[in-house]
């Protein structure tokens, strides 16, 4: 059990196999279905705003698959580092 908790996390080799279905299909159930009360909003720029669900999902998607594993690519060796020093 323990060699299986101590295995590295594994990385996905594709990210944007992951985010672009996912931010399409998010914008696309938004326009089709309107939820949230959506269907009763009568402004021209509906379509706009329901598309930005999307982007706000692509963005997010981005921020968790790039930016968050770049930025803490260091942790393993700081963990290392720490672990050494309290032996």
């Amino acid at each position: 059990m323990l060699d299986y908790l101590r295995q590295s996390y594994p990385m996905i080799e594709n990210r944007w196999r992951i985010i672009l279905p996912i931010s399409l299909f998010i914008t696309l159930f938004m326009i089709i279905f309107q939820p949230f009360g959506l269907a009763d909003y009568e402004g021209s720029d509906k379509l706009l705003l329901l598309a930005g669900y999307g982007m706000v999902t692509f963005m997010v998607l981005c921020f968790n698959m790039f930016l968050i594993p770049a930025r803490l690519s260091f942790w393993p060796q700081t963990m290392a580092k720490m672990k050494s020093n309290f032996q």
